[in-house]
């Protein structure tokens, strides 16, 4: 080696990229459980099965047609889920601009096509949302 030599050629810097990434998500996995907070974006992605517990709003609608139903325009978005759903579609919570399936595709289906006041677990990894209650909101 003249000295002249760059050292990404040897690959020593990649090398050296990867034992800092390394050491930034120790810490980080480190200060994540030491203050309780497994829900943080990266626990979620280390953890999936990390679940978060509270209340969602949104509307019961489906998979298929999301926030656009497209049976007719005189068809209620609640006639719409139901018929995507016979055809193989599922239950889902549209709360913003996710889109979470339910896991229990029974419950919803009567409050299709409303807006609706969820409490429950969701899975940050699958997006799926396990029901403890549900209710209209006006």
């Amino acid at each position: 080696m003249d000295g002249g030599e760059p050292l990404v050629g040897r690959g020593c810097r990649p090398a050296w990229a990867c034992l800092m990434v390394g050491l930034i998500l120790c810490y980080v996995i480190v200060y994540s459980l030491t203050i309780g907070k497994l829900t943080s974006t990266l626990a979620t992605f280390l953890f999936p099965e990390a679940h978060t517990v509270g209340t969602l709003v949104g509307i019961v609608t489906d998979t298929r047609c999301d926030r656009h139903h497209v049976i007719s325009e005189a068809t209620p978005s609640g006639v719409c889920a139901r018929s995507c759903v016979r055809l193989g579609r599922k239950y889902a919570l549209l709360a913003g601009k996710d889109l979470h399936v339910f896991s229990d595709q029974r419950t919803p289906e009567r409050f299709a096509g409303q807006n609706v006041r969820i409490a429950g677990a969701l899975d940050m990894a699958t997006k799926t949302l396990e029901i403890e209650s549900i209710m209209l909101v006006s």
